[in-house]
C-alpha cells in the first residue's frame, strides 16, 4: 500500500476522531436515545427489576445463564460488599456445558429436561442441598427472547439460533417448565428471578460497586443497560404489569440494546458501506457494526481487499480464508498486540490463520500496513463507543432531572464492564476511556470498570433482591 493510499485510509478513519466531531455525534445518539424511551418496540425495555442491590444481600444461590452456545451453572454466595470488591462473592460448582446441534435440536421439554440433568450433575454431591428443607432459590440469565410477566415468570417466545425447545410450549411459562424439569430429576430448587444479560450486568455491577449505574457488554455483540426513572419511558413498554409493581416502581433496569441505535448518526467509510450493503439485516444493529467484536475483523478484511485487488498490499495475492468475516477479531487483536519492530508475533497470527501461496512470508512492510490498518479500524471504534457511553450517561442526567430528583452530574459513576472485546483487546478498553474522560472534561468521572462473569453474578443477585 503506498504512502498516499494509506494516508486516504487513514482519512477515512480518524477525519471525524476529535471532541467538536464526537460532541455532535454523541449529541445526536442522545436524542435517539431519549426518542427511543417513548417508541420503538426491540429498544428501551424495562425489567421487573426496579431496585438495585444494597450491596447487604447474602446468602447462597443457583445461577444459571443460558446462552446460544453454552450453559453455565453454578453455585453463587454473596457475602456483601463491605467485605470488599474481591471477597464480596465466591462461585463454587461451577460447570459450563456446551450447547451444540445436538441439544439445540431437542424438542420442546426435552430441553429443559436436559439443563435440569446438568443441573444435577453441578450440584449432585452438595451434602447442604440434599439435606435441606426448603429448595435452593434459583436465578436464571435467559439470552432469548421471554414476555416477563413478573421477576420469576415468563412466557416462552421463539428462541431462533435453530433452538427446537419452543415446539408445542411456545406461551408456556419459563420458570414452570424448568421448575418441572428439575423436580423430576429429584433436584430441590425453584426458580425464583429470571432477567437477560444486560440486566444481570447492571445487577452484578451495582452489588459490588455502589456508583454503578449502567452496565456495558461488549464482545461479539453489543447492549447496554441503565437505571432510570420509571417517568422517563412511556407507559406502554411496562405492559401488562400489575398494579402493585407500578405503584412500587420508582426506577426501574433498562435493557437499552445499544446496538440498534446509530443510525444515521455515526460517519461511515466506504468499507462500512460495503458491509452493509452484503448484511442481511444493514440497518438493525447500525452500532455494533461499528464497535463490535464480529464486526472489526470485517472491516479490516474490506480494507485490505481494496489494497490486495490494487496490487499494493501481498504483491496483489489474496491469502487463504481471506473470505468475508474469514479475518476474525482473534487474529486482528494479536497483530495490534505486537508492538516489536519486528512484528514477528504478528506474522505468526496472520499466517498460522491466512497463509499466502506457497507459504511466503508476509514482508515486513505489509505487516506494518496490515497492523496499521487494525488500528485505525479499533481506535475508531473505541472513540464510537466512548460516544456511547457519554450519550448513555447524560441521558440518565437528563432522565433524572426531568423526574425531579437532585442533579447527580457532579457525582462520579460506574460502567460495568462485561465481554470480551473490552476485557482482551489491546488497548481497546483504554482508548475508550481517554475519550471519555475528554468528552465529560473530567478523568473518571465516568469510569469503566471490568466486573467479571456478570450473568451468573447477576442473575443470583436478582434473586437476594427479592429477599
Amino acid at each position: 500500500m503506498n504512502s498516499s493510499a494509506s494516508s486516504k485510509v487513514e482519512e477515512h478513519f480518524t477525519t471525524s476522531l476529535n471532541l467538536d466531531s464526537l460532541r455532535d455525534i454523541g449529541a445526536k445518539l442522545q436524542e435517539q436515545l431519549h426518542a427511543g424511551l417513548h417508541k420503538g418496540e426491540i429498544c428501551m425495555l424495562p425489567s421487573y427489576c426496579h431496585t438495585l442491590p444494597s450491596g447487604k444481600e447474602k446468602g447462597s444461590y443457583l445461577a444459571l445463564d443460558v446462552g446460544g452456545s453454552r450453559l453455565r451453572v453454578a453455585l453463587v454466595r454473596l457475602c456483601g460488599r463491605s467485605a470488599g470488591y474481591d471477597q464480596s462473592l465466591t462461585e463454587s460448582k461451577r460447570h459450563d456445558y456446551v450447547i451444540d446441534e445436538a441439544v439445540r435440536s431437542l424438542v420442546g421439554k426435552n430441553f429443559f429436561h436436559w439443563m435440569a440433568q446438568r443441573i444435577k450433575d453441578t450440584i449432585a454431591d452438595e451434602p447442604a442441598l440434599a439435606n435441606a428443607q426448603t429448595p435452593l432459590r434459583m436465578g436464571i440469565s435467559w439470552s432469548f427472547p421471554v414476555e416477563q410477566l413478573s421477576i420469576r415468570d415468563g412466557t416462552l417466545l421463539m428462541m431462533g439460533k435453530k433452538f427446537k425447545a419452543t415446539q408445542g410450549l411456545l406461551g408456556h411459562n419459563l420458570a414452570d417448565l424448568i421448575d418441572e424439569a428439575c423436580a423430576q430429576e429429584n433436584i430441590n430448587v425453584k426458580v425464583a428471578a429470571i432477567v437477560n444479560d444486560s440486566s444481570s450486568s447492571l445487577l452484578s455491577s451495582s452489588y459490588r460497586i455502589s456508583s454503578a449505574r449502567i452496565a456495558l457488554i461488549l464482545g461479539t455483540g453489543l447492549n447496554s443497560s441503565i437505571y432510570l426513572p420509571t417517568t422517563s419511558l412511556a407507559s406502554y413498554k411496562f405492559g401488562r404489569r400489575p398494579s402493585e409493581w407500578r405503584d412500587t416502581a420508582k426506577r426501574v433496569v433498562v435493557n437499552v440494546e445499544l446496538s440498534t441505535f446509530g443510525k444515521d448518526v455515526f460517519p461511515l467509510t466506504r468499507w462500512d458501506e460495503l458491509l452493509n450493503s452484503a448484511h442481511s439485516n444493514p440497518v438493525f444493529q447500525p452500532l455494533e457494526h461499528l464497535t463490535s467484536g464480529g464486526y472489526l475483523g470485517e472491516i479490516v478484511r474490506l480494507v485490505l481487499v481494496d489494497a490486495i485487488q490494487a496490487g499494493r498490499l501481498f504483491g496483489g495475492t489474496t491469502p487463504t480464508r481471506f473470505q468475508p468475516y474469514e479475518l476474525d477479531t482473534e487474529t486482528i487483536s494479536a497483530i495490534e498486540a505486537d508492538t516489536s519492530t519486528s512484528l514477528s508475533q504478528a506474522a505468526t497470527a496472520l499466517s498460522d490463520a491466512h497463509r499466502l501461496p506457497a507459504n511466503r512470508p508476509y514482508s515486513l512492510t505489509d505487516l506494518h500496513q496490515v497492523r496499521r490498518t487494525v488500528t485505525l479500524v479499533s481506535s475508531r471504534a473505541a472513540a464510537f463507543l466512548a460516544v456511547s457511553v457519554v450519550a448513555l450517561y447524560r441521558l440518565r442526567l437528563q432522565s433524572e432531572s426531568a423526574a425531579g430528583y437532585p442533579s447527580s452530574e457532579g457525582e462520579n459513576i460506574v460502567i460495568g464492564c462485561n465481554g470480551s472485546v473490552l476485557e482482551k483487546y489491546p488497548r481497546y478498553r483504554e482508548r475508550a476511556q481517554a475519550w471519555i474522560d475528554a468528552l465529560t472534561g473530567k478523568a473518571g468521572a465516568v469510569r469503566l470498570e471490568m466486573t467479571g462473569d456478570s450473568a451468573l453474578v447477576g442473575s443470583a443477585v436478582a434473586v437476594a433482591c427479592q429477599s
